[in-house]
């Protein structure tokens, strides 16, 4: 593959992947960190994230019910416990003499084990089970500040957990993008460990970033003019399907001023996550025109460029598009700009400004879904797609469209076809084989 080409491919996987829910999850749970008790909830966050590496099965509930536990290790429900002293460990299982946590263990601090176990028999409470926390409770204190060693190193391992299922699929997905390109089988393997190492590297760091952010001072007005922002760009109705979309299932829906919240701390979230990405992109780029190495122009090129990309992955999460960016993907740049390319806009302007969104909106998201999850074309392949399917779209298909009773559904039987003939000039790829036999010709 020559060299051409290969820079081509490296820059189409630059940008690390936005996965929204994953992001989202974490920032938001790193928000409460801040609240007046946010070293209990950081200590039920650490102690899960330990027995999860353990590999047990432990999951944070977040349900907030009264008297309700905190979590759950291998079916055992864990009530989390991390007062100053063991005293108040002890005293805080208690309201008005009665133990208030009837059939759940009492996860407490490491240092307080001893003392609240003695504590229980003194008062003749031999039924109740007293859990080992892992993490002290000056180290839960820690996590849940900025700037501390006990907070990066607990952000770093979330970063990697996080990371590791991208850095595989990233691999496979650049292998085979990196075959179709016309690369040989050795040139696959370098390209797929290189840009994945990339991937998962600068996702680490712009993680890292983000979580320490959601602890810092600066937070509570980001979140603010975030909300305020938000507020003139969608509807009540768009705020809580947003917010619904990401709430697990059985979870109640949430509406009003609370969708509204949740939605700005997602954003936020994915705003300080992108920030990051773009510090990181950039930073070369900043190096090599101070060395003379780029060009001020190309250094505006690829700024403008990344920009889009980590912007792009934000507003498409808002409004269910992928103009600029994937969303919610796990590659991460592959499609980033590719429906800037998407030319209807001289046949959609003859339509009313609200038709010519409603249809902008499920072409866009019609197109990046069947890129994304089943097709995943080649910037050429793209490109030739595109050219093909101008033909198709013109006033009677769109005004079809609006008359059909399921437009996506038209609009995906009009399109489909397109990619699916331009999967057929592809080579055939069997990756082990083709690996395989590299190792043994390399050994």
């Amino acid at each position: 593959m020559d060299d051409q080409k290969k820079i081509k491919y490296t820059k189409n996987l630059k940008v690390p992947p936005y996965n929204l829910q994953n992001d989202g999850k974490y920032y938001n749970d790193t928000l409460k960190f801040n609240a007046r008790q946010g070293h209990g909830y950081a200590a039920e966050q650490a102690n899960n994230l330990i027995d999860e590496l353990k590999g047990d099965k432990a999951v944070v509930l977040n349900e907030y019910i009264k008297n309700g536990p905190d979590r759950i290790v291998n079916g055992n429900l864990i009530q989390t416990k991390y007062c100053k002293n063991a005293y108040s460990t002890f005293k805080n299982c208690f309201k008005d003499g009665e133990f208030r946590y009837n059939g759940q263990q009492i996860e407490v601090p490491p240092e307080q084990y001893d003392e609240v176990i003695q504590l229980f028999q003194d008062k003749g409470i031999k039924d109740v089970t007293i859990r080992k926390g892992h993490v002290s409770y000056k180290v839960a204190k820690n996590i849940a500040k900025s700037g501390t060693i006990e907070g990066l190193t607990y952000d770093t391992v979330t970063g990697i957990k996080m990371g590791i299922n991208v850095f595989g699929i990233s691999a496979v997905l650049t292998f085979a993008f990196t075959k179709w390109n016309g690369g040989s089988t050795e040139e696959c393997v370098k390209q797929s460990l290189q840009t994945a190492s990339s991937i998962f590297g600068m996702s680490l760091v712009s993680h890292v970033f983000s979580q320490q952010f959601a602890r810092s001072s600066f937070n509570g007005f980001a979140h603010q003019s975030t909300l305020n922002v938000l507020k003139k760009v969608l509807t009540k109705d768009q705020f809580a399907s947003f917010a619904n979309s990401f709430r697990g299932e059985g979870a109640k829906k949430i509406y009003g001023a609370a969708a509204q919240q949740n939605v700005a701390k997602m954003v936020k979230g994915q705003a300080v996550f992108a920030a990051g990405i773009l510090v990181l992109q950039t930073g070369w780029d900043v190096i090599g025109v101070t060395r003379g190495k780029i060009s001020g122009k190309q250094f505006a090129k690829n700024f403008f460029s990344n920009l889009g990309s980590a912007g792009g992955g934000i507003a498409g999460a808002v409004y269910g598009t992928c103009i600029a960016g994937p969303v919610g993907g796990i590659i991460g740049g592959i499609v980033g700009g590719i429906i800037s390319q998407f030319t209807v806009k001289k046949v959609l302007d003859q339509i009313t400004p609200d038709d010519l969104d409603e249809m902008a909106e499920i072409l866009q998201n019609l197109i990046c879904k069947l890129q994304q999850e089943e097709y995943l074309l080649t910037q050429q392949e793209f490109n030739d797609f595109l050219n093909k399917i101008q033909s198709v779209i013109n006033k009677d298909f769109l005004q079809n469209m609006f008359e059909s009773s399921n437009r996506q559904q038209y609009a995906k039987d009009k399109v489909k076809p397109y990619f699916q003939q331009a999967l057929k000039n592809r080579p055939k790829i069997q990756v082990n084989k083709e690996i395989n036999e590299y190792l043994q010709i390399e050994g």
